[in-house]
């Protein structure tokens, strides 16, 4: 016997995409817009009067310059779905938020998050460490009889995938052990399960490492940095970037790369390359939210060789690493985007890029809290 359903059941594989389907028809009736750039926000603007509202499956933020614009957007949904005022937001998705109207200042940390991991994972009362990182690379190429058995390796990932939610929100200290830790997930050993607990060690002795953003400080910097050759598989350098908004990171991240770097100047060049996009979509994204233009986004790199190259892309052979050359160069000609040389002492992207010596790690974590844009 086939049944066929008049609405969507929870739980079907397409109720997800029905019920987003459903929101946005009626957002788009309450005139609000739906952004290019990320489709799960959506500004409404009346006069100089700017609304944001953002969708994580059913969580819903809005904000706004005017409390009775809001109150109002948010009368309409709930008299269009059943929903629950919670009031202003101080935890959303494992996310603690904590505003301090007298400083102006807005702060976002996971401290809650990380102690119920440490929990769950037996770890509440392990010896705290200074740093995340476990030595250098660690080859995914173990020893068999190293590998981790099936439970250990559902732990692992389990582990892991926490590790990296941390990453991906707030903690942009562990972006480079995420990186390493993920790489592993499909054939785990026992090595890698002891990076793992190394950094929930290094969590325990730093449950909160919240970012801060402050009035008056509404410009945005970038540092890029790259570590070459450091995969020990297959000789893929690392890119890291960092990029600022307010005084407080706003995106951050490490990735391998996706061509293989014959010097130190190629992997700087495929690490700006990396960041001047992402400078263009922030831009791009900011204006979607009718945000002043920002103009020319500050990249900070730290090799001179990558600027001098950038400049002038004729210095490569490689038409791979040539196209990034055009790429960038064609976008600080458009002003768009303009280079600067950071010392290396202060190249804080290096944090991305690999497993940084204590003194040194503990100094970048300080810059960091420190940035004024």
């Amino acid at each position: 016997m086939v049944y066929k359903l008049e609405r969507s059941l929870y739980g079907l594989s397409q109720s997800p995409a029905l019920w987003n389907d459903t929101l946005d028809e009626s957002l788009t009736v309450f005139g609000w817009k739906r952004t290019q750039s990320d489709p799960c926000v959506y500004v409404y603007t009346t006069g100089n009067i700017i609304v944001i509202l953002t969708v994580y499956v059913d969580d819903i933020l809005i904000t706004g310059g005017d409390q009775q614009l809001v109150d109002q957007k948010k009368k309409e949904l709930t008299d269009r779905f059943e929903m629950t005022d919670m009031g202003e937001v101080k935890r959303i998705l494992g996310i603690g938020v904590q505003r301090d109207y007298e400083q102006g200042t807005l702060a976002i940390s996971q401290e809650h998050y990380v102690n119920t991991l440490l929990e769950r994972f037996g770890m509440q009362e392990a010896n705290p460490v200074s740093t995340p990182g476990y030595g250098a690379e660690i080859s995914t190429n173990q020893p068999q009889d190293q590998i981790l058995g099936p439970t250990e390796k559902k732990n692992y990932q389990s582990m892991t995938g926490s590790i990296l939610y941390l990453a991906q929100c707030t903690r942009f200290d562990l972006s480079y052990a995420a990186l390493q830790l993920s790489k592993a997930c499909s054939n785990p050993a026992q090595v890698n399960m002891t990076a793992a607990k190394h950094v929930l060690r290094y969590l325990r002795g730093n449950p909160g490492l919240p970012i801060v953003y402050k009035r008056g400080q509404f410009r945005l910097a970038a540092f890029t940095d790259s570590s070459f050759g450091a995969n020990p598989d297959n000789g893929r350098s690392t890119t890291g970037y960092l990029f600022f908004l307010a005084g407080g990171l706003i995106s951050y991240g490490a990735k391998t790369q996706t061509l293989t770097a014959q010097s130190t100047v190629e992997a700087e060049i495929q690490a700006l390359s990396y960041s001047a996009r992402e400078a263009v979509y922030i831009s791009n994204f900011m204006t979607e939210l009718n945000f002043k233009t920002f103009g020319s986004v500050p990249i900070n790199s730290d090799s001179t060789g990558a600027l001098t190259v950038a400049g002038n892309a004729m210095h490569s052979q490689r038409t791979n690493v040539a196209l990034r050359c055009f790429f960038i160069r064609e976008l600080v000609l458009r002003g768009q985007i303009t280079l600067h040389h950071r010392p290396s002492e202060h190249q804080l992207a290096d944090i991305a890029t690999k497993y940084l010596p204590k003194h040194r790690f503990a100094s970048i974590i300080q810059q960091i809290k420190d940035f004024s844009c």
